[in-house]
């Protein structure tokens, strides 16, 4: 099986769908806008793939917590500076 990178993008899906008036949904949409979707589709080894990457999935918000998240990032993202910068932001406040 293989990954499709020309899928839509996790972003555009989670626009469309409500998530209530969660405060952490901000931050996320922040992290994931540092999400370097070139590096991950080229030369990440995840290679984008929605199943290993939660970053790529349209429905991570619905499974993962902002801690759940930050601990993947850290141990699993080979680019995780710009991500984890915008998930600390909720951490921190």
């Amino acid at each position: 099986m293989t990954h499709d990178a020309t899928r839509s993008d996790p972003a555009e899906t989670r626009e469309r769908r409500h998530f209530g008036d969660d405060p952490a949904y901000g931050v996320i949409q922040q992290a994931l806008a540092g999400v370097p979707r070139d590096f991950c589709r080229a030369d990440c080894p995840l290679r984008a793939d929605p199943h290993r990457c939660p970053w790529h999935n349209a429905e991570m918000l619905e499974y993962w917590s902002v801690d759940a998240l930050e601990q993947w990032t850290i141990r699993r993202c080979p680019k995780n500076e710009g991500i984890l910068a915008g998930l600390r932001q909720l951490l921190v406040d």
